[in-house]
C-alpha cells in the first residue's frame, strides 16, 4: 500500500534542493534560474574571441603588408668630438659640443603607415625619392661614398683653414650615374673609373673637370678606364650643358675613387669613424670640430650646437634633405642653436620647436657666426 505524503507548498518544489550543493532537480525553477546567465556569458564569449582574432588578424595583415613608402623621422644624434681623433698635432679638449645629426629611414608596413601619419615630427617620402630607382644595396654604397667624400672634404677644408698643407689623392675618377640619353651612355658606365683623360691623368675627380675645360661642345674625348678587371679606351663625345649651351659636358656623375687627405710635410693625422652614419650632411660639422679640436679657444662658447651641410672643398655649405626631422631631433639633444645650409633655413623653421636656426652658406660664415655669439 502506497504511504500518503503532504502536497508541497505553493511555490515550494517537489524535491527541496540539497543543502550546499547549489544544485536543483533537473527541469526545477532553481535549475533554469541558473542556466540563464551561463548561456549569456556563453554568448558574450564568442563575441569576444571573435574581436580577438578579427584584431590579430588585422595587426598581422597590416605587420606584413608592404607599401611603396619610407618614414623618415628625426634620428640619433652623436657629439662629434667622439667620433674624431687627431694625432700629430697639438690638440685640445672644450667644455662645449658639435652635435651631429641623423634621419632614421625606414621601410612602411601597413602599421607604420599608420603611426606616421599622425606623428608630426615624421615624412612619408616615396621609394623612388629614397633610392632613385637603385636598389637597396646601391643606395647603401652610394651612401658610404657620399659620407667618405664629405670626410675627406671636411678634413681638407679644416685642416688649411688652421694652416695645415693637405693634398687629396686618389685612382681616379668614378662615374656614379649617366644622364639617360647623354651621347656618351653609349660607351660609359655606372662603376667605370676614369683614370686619364686626352693622355692627362686623372686621380681625382676635379681633374676630370679641369681636362673637359679644354674641349667645346660636339668635341670628342678619349677616356682611359677600369670596367672591373678591364682597361679599356673609349671616345666619349660632349654635347651642350642645359644652363650652358656654350660649355660642353659628358652627362656623368664622378666621385674620387679611395680619396683620402694626406698631409705631406706633417705628421697629422685625423681620424674620423663613420659609426653607421651615411650621406654627405655631416661635413659641415665635421670640420667645425676639426678646427675647434685645433684651436686653443672653444669655438663653440661652452654651448652645444648643432650642424648639419654638405661642404665643397672650397667650403661651400650645400643643401641637404631631412633637415625637419634633423631640428626635432637637435632639439631634444639640448642645443641652443642650430647652423644649417642657407637654402634648407625656411625648411627647418617650419618646426615647432625652441631652438635658434642659423643658415651659413660657407665655412667661414659657420665660423663667423660662433666668434660673434653670446656665450
Amino acid at each position: 500500500m502506497t504511504e500518503a505524503t503532504d502536497p508541497p507548498e505553493l511555490g515550494q518544489s517537489a524535491e527541496e534542493p540539497t543543502a550546499g550543493n547549489g544544485d536543483g532537480p533537473k527541469g526545477s525553477f532553481w535549475t533554469l534560474a541558473r542556466r540563464r546567465p551561463r548561456k549569456r556569458w556563453a554568448a558574450w564569449k564568442v563575441v569576444v574571441s571573435t574581436v580577438v582574432v578579427i584584431a590579430l588578424i588585422i595587426s598581422a595583415v597590416l605587420a606584413w603588408v608592404r607599401v611603396p613608402y619610407f618614414a623618415v623621422g628625426p634620428g640619433p644624434t652623436r657629439d662629434a668630438a667622439e667620433l674624431i681623433s687627431v694625432e700629430g698635432i697639438e690638440t685640445y679638449d672644450h667644455d662645449g659640443a658639435l652635435i651631429l645629426t641623423t634621419v632614421s629611414i625606414a621601410p612602411v608596413n601597413g602599421w607604420r603607415l599608420i603611426t606616421t601619419m599622425f606623428d608630426d615630427s615624421a615624412e612619408l617620402v616615396t621609394e623612388e625619392s629614397v633610392n632613385g630607382g637603385k636598389s637597396n644595396a646601391e643606395r647603401d654604397a652610394a651612401s658610404a661614398a657620399m659620407m667618405n667624400n664629405s670626410i675627406v672634404a671636411a678634413t681638407d677644408v679644416a685642416l688649411r683653414h688652421v694652416g695645415v698643407e693637405v693634398e687629396l689623392v686618389g685612382k681616379g675618377a668614378k662615374i656614379r650615374s649617366v644622364v639617360e640619353g647623354a651621347p656618351s651612355a653609349d660607351v660609359l658606365q655606372v662603376g667605370d673609373i676614369v683614370v686619364s683623360a686626352n693622355g692627362a691623368p686623372i686621380t681625382v675627380a676635379g681633374d676630370l673637370p679641369a681636362a673637359l675645360s679644354e674641349f667645346g661642345v660636339g668635341d670628342v674625348m678619349t677616356l682611359d678606364i677600369r670596367r672591373g678587371d678591364e682597361e679599356l679606351t673609349v671616345d666619349a663625345p660632349l654635347y651642350p650643358s642645359a644652363d650652358d649651351a656654350e660649355r660642353a659636358i659628358l652627362g656623368i656623375e664622378i666621385v674620387t675613387e679611395d680619396i683620402e687627405v694626406i698631409t705631406p710635410n706633417s705628421d697629422v693625422e685625423v681620424d674620423i669613424a663613420v659609426d653607421g652614419i651615411g650621406g654627405p650632411s655631416a661635413g659641415l660639422v665635421y670640420a667645425l670640430q676639426i678646427i675647434n679640436k685645433l684651436t686653443p679657444d672653444d669655438i663653440t662658447h661652452g654651448r652645444v650646437i648643432a650642424a648639419t651641410g654638405e661642404i665643397s672643398a672650397d667650403g661651400t655649405v650645400g643643401a641637404i634633405g631631412g633637415v625637419a626631422q634633423k631640428v626635432v631631433s637637435v632639439d631634444r639633444a639640448g642645443a641652443s642653436v642650430f647652423l644649417v645650409p642657407t637654402a634648407n633655413v625656411s625648411e627647418a623653421l617650419l618646426a615647432n620647436v625652441d631652438i635658434e636656426v642659423v643658415g651659413v652658406a660657407t665655412l667661414d660664415e659657420a665660423l663667423t657666426y660662433l666668434s660673434t655669439m653670446p656665450g
